[in-house]
């Protein structure tokens, strides 16, 4: 996928989600001085701005990604900004928006929906450490506007939840879990939105 095909899906989500008309490549003068590019932009009714930054690396963005945003939607004037990635966030990223003074979403893009109950179908085993069923009776749950794939296993009954970060299988599911593999708290509140082309799942 273009680097321009990944900036047409998040601005998208951008246009979705805060209900706005959203510009591509964006040039503002910043607080700084400074001619600052962003890569969507849009004005809300209240005519503030609301900024998205999309990152498709090949890595996982760690708090310097999130620092670096923080300071930029400053400069610009931003109310709040949604930063995207390919690859996921880092733990201590996260943490680091959550605290941030302009509002700052963290958004997952994943490319052709994987990890979906027809992709994982009879591939992996049970999580549970007494049981390596393949046969697990897989669904969606999209409660409460999130996208969770879940399931039951059919040999031994324990309840399984795919992280939408990593992919990773998650026994005993109720109604928070944190991911064994990357510590991501999967429940029914996480966001998401499907552009045909990708899914978009907020996850921080």
């Amino acid at each position: 996928m273009t680097g321009k095909t990944f900036e047409r899906i998040t601005a998208g989500f951008l246009r979705h989600h805060y209900d706005i008309e959203v510009r591509h490549d964006v040039r503002l003068r910043g607080r700084s001085g400074a001619i600052r590019q962003l890569d969507s932009a849009g004005y809300d009714l209240s005519g503030e701005l609301i900024v998205g930054e999309s990152k498709d690396y090949g890595k996982t963005l760690g708090i310097g990604y999130v620092d670096r945003f923080d300071g930029f939607l400053y400069d610009v004037g931003a109310a709040a900004g949604v930063l995207f990635s390919a690859t996921g966030f880092t733990g201590p990223a996260r943490k680091r928006a959550a605290v941030a003074q302009i509002t700052i979403e963290l958004a997952l893009v994943q490319y052709g929906i994987p990890r979906t109950p027809e992709e994982i179908l009879n591939e992996d085993a049970c999580p549970n450490p007494n049981c390596w069923s393949p046969d697990i009776s897989w669904g969606y749950n999209t409660d409460g506007g999130a996208y969770i794939t879940s399931g039951t296993c059919d040999f031994c009954g324990t309840v399984i939840v795919v992280c939408p970060v990593c992919g990773t299988l998650n026994g005993e599911h109720v109604s928070l879990i944190t991911c064994e593999n990357c510590s991501f708290e999967v429940n029914s509140e996480h966001e998401w939105w499907d552009s045909g082309d990708a899914r978009i799942t907020v996850v921080g």
